[in-house]
């Protein structure tokens, strides 16, 4: 009988474990998601720096809220017959990526790495220029002979670029070039190029090779131009300090990489850009949303308490048809009446979860979501008090008003899950004790 059991367990175990396993290659692959299970599967892999990088996949998710690159928001673009593939690298320019960095002790040959699983029929995405393009100082060439070495001028970067195409092309994979995404520069009002020469080397390269090339550097800054300096702020990484409970919790002006709302916007460009040029074996697989809207999305509306509980809390609304992105904001009220309001969470979902939450203190939220053309108005508040099981909504844009004692069975549903898993790992620890301690018995 125990045998029995002990089959059973194992079983369970061994499941378990195979799937312990798969999420912890996926992590160590930058979070990449399994290639689509059809026949017409096909996979774009990504070639670039630190506008381009999966910035979730480097420290975790959350550690670096609210900063993404556009190649971590690429695959909302496409069908689930498509994988995205992110293989850029901060810091790295288009001849470390391809050679590796010696002062980093670094000697991969991340091209070929990349490519490894590559597929005919599948795509290669390179964008590089900002690293390529930056020169060190005298005391940079002490301190930091990484920006020396991924140094490369116009015309050598060409030459790198051409290896990108040929090594793309022996396997049967397309080429695409894509100039370097604007950075937060302003010349007399307007958004400016950074990398001129560099972006008419790749378009050279492009043009000499019949490569297929995304201007992005171009759709960049005719977008920044058209929402000015101010709006810009809310595509790049500029935040005031307690506005995330992140890295960047001191505040942040970067005017090179981008906030999660400005990096699905550089991907729609990226889609938008392939699609004009004509990317056949893409296009027909891109979804709707690469079409700019034409207006702002409604406000989000019917939010329920999920989970309420200890220091977790979490709570959905339903999904706001051509939203981007949602923001999640804190209320604050202080004792003069007054209210402070920041950013708490930015999310991709119709839904928000916190894990951290002061049990003690009360917590008010409310939601707006955000695309291309503009915000919704706020949403109605919900308001997590000091004591667990008060969390109520409030009434606010004259909606209807609920509330929740909290207690329930979505309450407790995770930790029954965790007591689960608990009573599994304990009963395979037990039934491998008895069969070692027969095993010894019988020697």
């Amino acid at each position: 009988m125990v045998m029995n059991i002990f089959k059973k367990i194992g079983k369970t175990a061994a499941l378990a474990a195979a799937g312990l396993m798969i999420s912890g290659t996926l992590a160590m692959a930058g979070g990449d998601s399994v290639k689509a299970d059809t026949e017409n599967g096909i996979t774009i892999f990504l070639a670039g720096d630190s506008t381009v990088c999966d910035w979730d996949a480097i420290r975790g998710e959350g550690y670096y809220e609210p900063q993404a690159g556009w190649g971590q928001m690429l695959y909302r673009y496409f069908d689930d017959t498509v994988t995205v593939k992110n293989g850029a690298i901060s810091g790295y320019s288009s001849k470390t990526f391809y050679q590796g960095c010696v002062a980093k002790n670094d000697y991969v040959k991340h091209l070929e790495e990349l490519l490894k699983t590559a597929e005919e029929g599948d795509y290669l995405l390179v964008q590089f220029g900002h690293n390529d393009s930056s020169k060190p100082t005298e005391e940079q060439l002490v301190t930091r002979p990484d920006i020396a070495e991924r140094h490369v001028e116009p015309e050598e970067f060409k030459e790198w670029l051409l290896k990108y195409v040929v090594d793309a092309r022996a396997k049967g994979v397309t080429p695409v070039l894509v100039t370097p995404c604007g950075r937060y520069s302003v010349s007399n009002g307007k958004f400016v190029s950074n990398f001129t020469g560099y972006v008419e080397a790749m378009k050279e390269v492009a043009a000499e090779n019949d490569v297929i090339l995304v201007d992005l550097d171009a759709k960049s800054r005719a977008y920044y131009n058209e929402v000015g300096e101010e709006g810009a702020k809310s595509i790049f990484l500029f935040c005031e300090a307690g506005m995330y409970d992140s890295y960047y919790k001191d505040g942040a002006q970067d005017k090179t990489h981008f906030q999660k709302f400005g990096a699905i916007q550089l991907a729609r460009m990226v889609a938008e850009g392939l699609k004009e040029a004509g990317a056949t074996g893409l296009v027909e697989r891109m979804k709707d949303n690469v079409e700019r809207p034409e207006t702002a999305p409604a406000t989000p509306t019917n939010i329920e308490v999920l989970v309420d509980k200890g220091t977790m809390f979490t709570f959905t609304w339903d999904e706001v048809e051509g939203a981007d992105l949602y923001t999640v904001y804190r209320v604050v009220t202080m004792n003069n009446g007054k209210e402070l309001i920041s950013v708490a969470k930015q999310t991709e979902e119709n839904k928000c979860v916190f894990s951290d939450l002061d049990k003690d203190k009360e917590h008010t939220f409310y939601v707006v979501s955000k695309n291309m053309s503009g915000e919704s108005e706020e949403s109605e508040r919900v308001t997590r008090g000091s004591a667990e099981g008060t969390t109520t909504k409030k009434k606010v844009n004259n909606m209807t008003v609920a509330s929740d004692e909290g207690g329930g069975l979505a309450d407790i549903l995770p930790f029954i899950g965790i007591g689960a898993a608990v009573v599994v790992v304990v009963a395979v620890v037990v039934s491998v004790v008895i069969v070692v301690s027969k095993k010894k018995k019988g020697e």
